[in-house]
């Protein structure tokens, strides 16, 4: 299975979100979920507008759901 992008939401609200400093004033998000893609950026001063296809939370809700269909 190979999920796209989910440009409708954010990470916003995600527990495995890690908010950092960046520069003065700045802050870096980035993914803490255990994984091949914990640390990656999600986000500089703001949110990126969709959450990543390589998403570890979004690909267990895409094979749940086919799981059910």
């Amino acid at each position: 299975m190979n999920p796209s992008a989910d440009f409708s939401r954010t990470c916003k609200g995600c527990e495995s979100l890690t908010p950092e400093d960046f520069a003065p004033g700045k802050t870096d998000y980035r993914c803490g979920h255990p994984g091949p893609r914990q640390g990656h950026t999600v986000g500089i001063i703001r949110l990126n507008p969709y959450i990543p296809a390589w998403c570890p939370k979004l690909i267990a809700e895409a094979q749940a759901k086919e799981a059910t269909t």
